[in-house]
């Protein structure tokens, strides 16, 4: 019963997922999926998992961003980026 729940639970949440991608352009989709899959990536390594240019990811982020469907946490010369809500 319990995995039951825990199994119904995963369900809804990419259920949820999905419907919050519907609502962006290739790009984002692209980049949220990315950052789903490996939580507190870095953007470094996020430019090459969704093969986009270092500036048009940041600008992809910067809108993810004020979307507030994601946060970056600076590390020094590192930006690392992180799912905003339980999605």
């Amino acid at each position: 019963l319990n995995k039951l729940k825990t199994t119904k639970n995963k369900e809804l949440k990419e259920e949820k997922f999905k419907i919050l991608l519907t609502g962006l352009d290739e790009d984002e989709k692209k980049v949220l999926t990315a950052v789903k899959e490996q939580d507190g990536i870095s953007q470094t390594t996020l430019k090459y998992r969704v093969d986009l240019s270092k500036t048009k990811l940041s600008m992809v982020l910067s809108q993810l961003e004020k979307k507030g469907l994601v946060t970056k946490v600076k590390k020094g010369k590192i930006n690392n980026i992180f799912m905003k809500k339980a999605l």
